[in-house]
């Protein structure tokens, strides 16, 4: 059913950039003091400029307009803040922690070579040989050599030092598996085999729902009235899913559900939803398949927590940039 499952498919750059930014699930607390001049950050002392938050806002919006379209960035994301908002905010932590990382990686001797950077900026000019919508993107906002040699750079930097990290933290099996031991409900692969019937209409939902209670076929209903395509002509089956592939309130109720139960209508993003609970099962994942995905986890998670502290313990202040015609409002 693919209208319900779901993914982080959106990239925080166009692919050609090739940047892999670290993501540690954290919000900068800063001093919001007022920065002269074109500069939108500090961190530790060292400036983050606005032409650097221009062209890396100028991505970002383009990554998402190309994935849903330009009307969505006035969108309300449902916390009080437009998509376009959203992004600033993404921008802005993207770039005070790739400067954090980037002090880090110094203070690590981590160096990158002039021949690295050139040899990934020779790809990435024949990405944009190839594109020529990109190409013209690029010279409108300014992506140049020099911005885009020195975004490989962080990349490769950050990339480094975190392969450094990892190799000086000497994780290993007997760690995995001391951690494996003391927390077994992380590793229950809980899953649960369902069918449904997808409508758009609320009464019609709660019509179909009486009639299954009157006895009439769940399977025979769903062919004729769901709306889901990838289900609709199987009876409405969706198979076995664990947790995290279905959208929040259909997976919540299918969890919830006894063995044998239809659910009242469920309403999400795509409609109201009849659900059929056939089936569950739970399954421990065996250590020896997971030990070697579970160990770069653990290396990662403590990568991840020892820079939120060094971010906790960072002096930043920002200034969100103000649109130019917001500035003429004022």
């Amino acid at each position: 059913m693919k209208m319900l499952r779901y993914g982080k498919a959106i990239k925080v750059l166009a692919a050609c950039l090739v940047l892999i930014v670290l993501a540690v699930g954290c919000t900068t607390k800063s001093d919001t003091s007022k920065l002269e001049g074109d500069v939108v950050a500090v961190v530790n002392g060292a400036e983050i400029s606005k032409d650097q938050f221009n062209k890396n806002l100028a991505l970002f919006k383009m990554d998402y307009v190309n994935q849903f379209g330009e009307e969505m960035l006035n969108e309300d994301m449902g916390s009080g803040m437009t998509l376009l908002e959203t992004i600033k905010e993404q921008v802005m932590e993207k770039l005070v922690m790739e400067e954090l990382l980037m002090q880090l990686a110094k203070e690590n001797k981590i160096e990158v070579s002039d021949e690295e950077i050139q040899k990934s900026y020779d790809e990435y000019l024949v990405y944009v040989k190839g594109n020529e919508d990109f190409k013209t993107f690029a010279d409108e906002n300014g992506i140049d050599e020099d911005f885009i040699k020195g975004e490989i750079k962080k990349d490769r930097s950050i990339t480094a030092y975190q392969e450094h990290y990892i190799k000086e933290l000497g994780m290993d099996e007997a760690q995995a598996k001391k951690y494996y031991d003391e927390n077994p409900d992380f590793f229950i692969n809980d899953e649960v085999k369902a069918r449904h019937i997808l409508v758009s209409d609320e009464e019609l939902a709660k019509q179909l729902v009486n009639r299954i209670k009157a006895g009439e076929s769940f399977e025979e209903l769903a062919k004729e009235y769901s709306e889901d395509p990838g289900s609709k002509d199987k009876g409405g089956d969706l198979d076995y899913f664990p947790k995290g592939v279905m959208i929040a309130e259909f997976e919540e109720a299918a969890f919830s559900m006894e063995i044998g139960a239809v659910s009242e209508p469920v309403a999400t993003m795509f409609g109201f939803h009849i659900i059929k609970v056939e089936d569950k099962r739970s399954e421990k994942k065996d250590f020896e398949e997971i030990k070697a995905a579970l160990v770069q986890e653990l290396e990662i998670k403590d990568f991840q927590k020892y820079v939120e502290e060094r971010l906790e313990e960072s002096k930043v202040t920002k200034n969100m940039p103000q649109e130019e015609e917001e500035k003429k409002e004022e």
